[in-house]
């Protein structure tokens, strides 16, 4: 599930280029990207992930970040299975801030491998996006409808937010 733009830029800065470990591959590699000085030398890169994570646009809670949440998934019916359990699973902790750190280089590492990070290009300009994962096991052919709890200042919840549903591919 998409939640943030990594490379959010400083009060002077432009995007940087993290590596592409995207959301089903690399599942080993933690999220990395540098945040160092831009292909003009002069732009700094805000290194942060917590400032690109999304913001709200409804009208309720304009402008509030997209954490704290809880990612949830159920399965659906479909051709290879026509009855499912109707369980609820919960696929991620409650995730309140992105945690990482920063070298001398600049270089930014978020050392959760429940973070990913994806390049999407919207030309004329490449997106470097950041992601949760769910780790949790799946059945191959399995469709599956995910749910976001967000939680207000107290942690409870404010809102749930359908995140779509996925098909899995038999291979």
């Amino acid at each position: 599930m998409r939640i943030g733009e990594l490379g959010v830029p400083g009060p002077t800065g432009v995007l940087s280029h993290p590596n592409d470990n995207a959301i089903t591959d690399h599942t080993d590699e933690y999220l990395q990207y540098n945040a160092g000085e831009s292909i003009l030398k002069t732009l700094l890169i805000q290194p942060d992930p917590n400032a690109g994570v999304f913001r709200s646009h409804s009208t309720d809670h304009p402008g509030q970040s997209l954490l704290p949440i809880v990612v949830y998934r159920e399965q659906l019916t479909n051709s290879l299975f026509p009855r499912v359990s109707g369980d609820i699973v919960q696929v991620t902790p409650l995730i309140e801030r992105i945690p990482w750190s920063i070298d001398a280089n600049r270089f930014v590492t978020i050392p959760d491998r429940l973070f990913a990070g994806l390049a999407d290009y919207q030309a004329p300009l490449y997106h470097y996006y950041f992601y949760v994962r769910d780790l949790q096991p799946v059945q191959l052919g399995a469709s599956y409808r995910y749910f976001v709890m967000h939680f207000n200042d107290q942690r409870e919840i404010q809102e749930i937010i359908p995140a779509g549903d996925v098909q899995l591919p038999l291979h």
